[in-house]
Order: C-alpha cells, then sequence, then structure tokens
C-alpha cells in the first residue's frame, strides 16, 4: 500500500504539497474507490485508518517507510 505521507489532521497540511495534493486525491483517488465499491476514503486516510484496515485484513505487520521519491516541500 502506498499512501501519501500527509497529516489525518487538514490544517497540517495547508503546505504547497497539501494544496496540490489533495485536489487529486479527492477527485481522483476517491472516483475510482467509490466506482468499484469501495469506502471512498479519499483525501489522506492516515496512518491510523491503514493501520486500522490492514489489521481487519489479517496483516499483523505494519511498517511505515520513507519514500526515495519524494522530498518534503517547505510550509
Amino acid at each position: 500500500m502506498v499512501e501519501l505521507n500527509l497529516s489525518e489532521e487538514l490544517h497540517e497540511n495547508m503546505n504547497l504539497f497539501g494544496r496540490v495534493m489533495y485536489p487529486q486525491s479527492t477527485l481522483y483517488c476517491m472516483t475510482c474507490s467509490l466506482s468499484h465499491g469501495g469506502e471512498g476514503l479519499g483525501a489522506f486516510m492516515g496512518e491510523k485508518r491503514a493501520r486500522q484496515m490492514a489489521q481487519a485484513a489479517g496483516f499483523s505487520h505494519f511498517r511505515k517507510v520513507p519514500s526515495p521519491h519524494c522530498a518534503p516541500l517547505p510550509k
């Protein structure tokens, strides 16, 4: 699973990266999920929700790793 490294708190994502990615997530990711019968979690479900879903699916290990392809942008 790949999820953007943004906060679960909307106000913490009010930076350039968040302002660019939030509309993409809402218009593309959530729409694709809903069209295939998914939950439509949409923009940045966050690590807490991802862990819950992984555990509910039977996974016992969850590891967050840094992406070598993304650099943090200034706020």
